[in-house]
């Protein structure tokens, strides 16, 4: 890992994160996600204790 920020055009860092396709979730990484496809739509959840 560098320093170096990242620039607007600049290809994302592969890192492993979880997926989940048809209701199976499975650890993967950015690389795989994008073979042969066009896009992905990442989504993130800050975990809260708020109720309601």
């Amino acid at each position: 890992m560098t320093d170096r920020q990242l620039m607007v055009g600049d290809p994302a860092p592969d890192f492993a994160l979880l997926a989940a396709r048809r209701n199976v979730v499975s650890e993967t990484s950015l690389g795989q996600l994008l073979e042969g496809n066009r896009g992905v739509v990442l989504s993130t959840y800050e975990l809260d204790f708020t109720g309601g």
